[in-house]
């Protein structure tokens, strides 16, 4: 295996959490998945750092790297260059930008630019959280009705088409049900009750949403249903993801990854007739294992699996894709959807990386084999594997 050079961290935490740190290491690289991402399906790269009286661990964000495929590709013993990566913690999820090439690139300038990056994530925050007092989404779902930003109105118009294109099965008002579930309370999770859950369907149906559009993007939004919530769980991160990955281009990025709690944006190429390469996870796998990899180059990939977030009550697991219909979690033959797509359609792969999952493998492979730009691998739970006419990737 030969010698992967380590990247330049600088580390950027959430208000409680400990001070910054910058540092240079030698690293020991090993594939893991993020515990708290909502979809994490996409491997990462874990830099222990070692120093007397220190145990802190640095996650490091950095798509797969090639270890040992440097002579595959002819590349001999050219070294791969060390990124400049920055984490941070946005929408209840870790954030990694990580640029390898840019315009007069140095250590400053990129991290500068992902100082920016993360501003913007920042302002999206206070757009779309649905649970933080104050938010345009937040207002709107207490008001029931709100004049809101091309952001706001642009991301839930697009919910309502997936809700169309789904037959329903996509519903983006489903905040109330959300909430009955909890999913982020692990230590002493329970069931919804029935009255609730009863009481939370009445106000499910996107349907009932009104949406007047304004000429400069922006819009009005009523909800018709009394007790109405929006949640844009399955679309906001790759909305976001798509912003800031654009405003790095703008920037002068020439090559970077954003890795926004699983949805991953790749700019550029790794360098020169050189892909990134993303390992797609093995659903279940206890020791985290890939199926195989995608190379991509200017691309974005998002993957939905019912292993990723769930609340385990006497034994048996519900995980946090539910079905409208019921309010409980979906039943079909699907175990993750990954989708894969063309630069700043991030957005899109994170609605359809949910419907496909939601109608099951028959009717999501259909959708995905029709819709322009996109392509899916299927992991089912009797551990086979399908994928549209144009998914091509690495079998490990």
């Amino acid at each position: 295996m030969p010698y992967i050079s380590p990247p330049v961290l600088i580390t950027t935490f959430p208000p409680g959490l400990a001070s910054p740190v910058t540092s240079r290491v030698a690293a020991i690289p090993r594939i893991i998945r993020s515990k708290n991402k909502a979809k994490s399906a996409f491997f990462i790269i874990e830099v222990f750092m070692k120093k007397s009286l220190i145990l802190f661990l640095f996650i490091i964000i950095v798509i797969i790297s090639q270890m040992a495929c440097s002579v595959k590709s002819g590349l001999q013993g050219e070294a791969d260059p060390d990124p400049v990566a920055k984490e941070g913690f946005f929408f209840d999820t870790v954030c990694t930008i990580s640029i390898y090439n840019m315009k007069d690139m140095s250590e400053e300038k990129a991290g500068k630019i992902i100082d920016s990056a993360f501003k913007e994530a920042e302002k999206y925050e206070k757009i779309f959280s649905k649970q933080t007092e104050g938010t345009e989404l937040w207002q709107l779902n207490h008001d029931g009705r709100k004049d809101v930003s091309e952001d706001l109105f642009k991301s839930i118009e697009t919910g309502i088409r997936y809700g169309d294109i789904s037959g329903g099965k996509f519903d983006i008002t489903m905040g109330g049900v959300l909430d009955l579930w909890d999913f982020h309370n692990s230590q002493s999770p329970s069931l919804p009750s029935k009255s609730d859950m009863d009481k939370e369907l009445r106000t499910v149906g996107y349907q009932a949403i009104s949406l007047t559009k304004h000429e400069d993007g922006s819009g009005t939004v009523t909800l018709g249903k009394e007790g109405q919530e929006v949640d844009l769980g399955g679309i906001a991160k790759g909305y976001i993801c798509d912003k800031i990955s654009q405003h790095l281009k703008d920037k002068g990025v020439k090559s970077a990854i954003v890795n926004l709690g699983g949805n991953i944006t790749v700019i550029g190429e790794k360098t020169k007739d050189k892909p990134f390469k993303v390992g797609i996870e093995k659903p279940y796998s206890e020791r985290k294992e890939i199926i195989g990899t995608v190379d991509m180059r200017n691309q974005t990939v998002v993957t939905s699996g019912i292993y990723e977030r769930y609340v385990e009550v006497n034994g048996n697991k519900y995980h946090h894709i539910l079905d409208p219909a019921t309010g409980w979690p979906i039943d079909t033959d699907v175990s993750s959807v990954t989708i894969l797509s063309k630069f700043g359609n991030s957005m899109n792969c994170d609605a359809m990386s949910t419907t496909a999952l939601l109608l099951g493998s028959e009717k999501g492979l259909q959708l995905v084999e029709k819709t322009p730009d996109m392509e899916a691998l299927f992991q089912l739970k009797d551990g086979t594997r399908i994928t549209t006419s144009g998914f091509k990737y690495e079998e490990r």
